[in-house]
C-alpha cells in the first residue's frame, strides 16, 4: 500500500510473491507502470480500498502510513484487517516521531506534503483495537546522515477460530 514507483513491489515479486501495489497519487502509479508494465499498479487509497475481504496473505505498507493524518489511522488499519486474510501478515514500515513536517516544496517543485511521524506504542495500541495482534517491532538507529529513527512493525490478521467459521457458513 502505498507503493509509490513500484521500486519495493518489484522486490517482492523477484522473492517469489504475487505483489501488485497501489498508490494514491496517479503519477507514482504511472511511473510504476511504466517502469514495470509485466505488473499491476493501481489507483486507491488505503481508506477505501478496492480489494476483497480476506483476500491478501499480506499486505506491506513501506513509508506510507507517514502520509495519512494520525485521527485517520484506525480506519486505515481497520481497512487493513478487512482485507488480509485469517493468519495474514501485515508490515508497516515508519519514521519514529511525535511531529507533522510539511513541504510546500520540494526539489524545485511546488508541493503539498506531510509526514506524521509515528509512536511505535501509539501503532501497536491503535491495531490491537481494529483487531490485528502484534507480532514483533524493531526500531532502527539513524545511519550517519539521517536524523530520524525508523521503525518497523510486523502484526498478523487472528485465524478464524472454528465456531466464527461454521457460523460465516450458515
Amino acid at each position: 500500500m502505498g507503493c509509490g514507483p513500484g521500486r519495493v513491489t518489484i522486490l517482492l515479486h523477484r522473492l517469489g510473491l504475487d505483489a501488485f501495489g497501489i498508490d494514491l497519487l496517479p503519477q507514482m502509479v504511472a511511473l510504476a507502470r511504466q517502469t514495470y508494465p509485466e505488473f499491476g499498479f493501481e489507483v486507491g487509497s488505503m481508506l477505501a480500498l478496492q480489494v476483497s475481504d480476506a483476500s491478501l496473505g499480506g499486505l506491506l505498507a513501506y513509508y506510507s502510513i507517514i502520509h495519512v493524518p494520525w485521527e485517520r489511522r484506525p480506519e486505515v488499519f481497520a481497512e487493513f484487517r478487512r482485507v488480509l486474510a485469517p493468519s495474514g501478515r501485515l508490515m508497516l514500515a515508519l519514521q519514529i516521531g511525535d511531529e507533522r513536517v510539511h513541504y510546500d516544496e520540494a526539489l524545485g517543485k511546488s508541493v503539498d506534503l506531510d509526514f506524521y511521524r509515528q509512536d511505535p506504542d501509539d501503532v501497536v495500541t491503535l491495531l490491537r483495537e481494529a483487531g490485528v495482534h502484534l507480532w514483533s517491532t524493531v526500531v532502527k538507529q539513524p545511519e550517519a546522515g539521517d536524523k530520524t529513527l525508523q521503525g518497523i512493525i510486523w502484526a498478523t490478521k487472528p485465524a478464524a477460530s472454528v465456531a466464527q467459521s461454521q457460523s460465516d457458513a450458515h
